[in-house]
């Protein structure tokens, strides 16, 4: 995702129009003295809109795996840590059991 699409975004518009309408036609049939025609009528329009992306869906969807892969890596991270700790009390126990603790840790 390009990062102007997070970015506010503003536009503004200008239109002129003229416009003159015929009653007869709109009304289907003539009317008396009523004049058959309206207008000429001169429209002038302008304004400007903006819009700031709050939340977009499409980049919660893509980061989904990429915080699914953390927190994998972080649970491979703490399953490694409990192993060696393991290996480490085990080869203390061993140690101990067999009277070698000193030769072991006196190094």
């Amino acid at each position: 995702m390009a990062r102007s699409a997070l970015l506010p975004q503003a536009n503004l518009a200008v239109s002129e129009a003229v416009q003159r309408e015929n009653l007869d036609a709109f009304r289907g049939m003539r009317v008396g003295d009523f004049p058959q025609h309206s207008g000429p009528f001169w429209l002038f329009q302008s304004g400007s809109n903006g819009s700031l992306p709050l939340f977009d869906l499409a980049a919660v969807a893509n980061n989904i795996g990429v915080i699914t892969a953390q927190d994998e890596l972080a649970r491979a991270n703490d399953n490694q840590i409990v192993a060696l700790y393991r290996y480490n009390q085990e080869r203390a126990d061993l140690a101990h059991a067999t009277g070698q603790m000193e030769a072991l840790y006196a190094k």
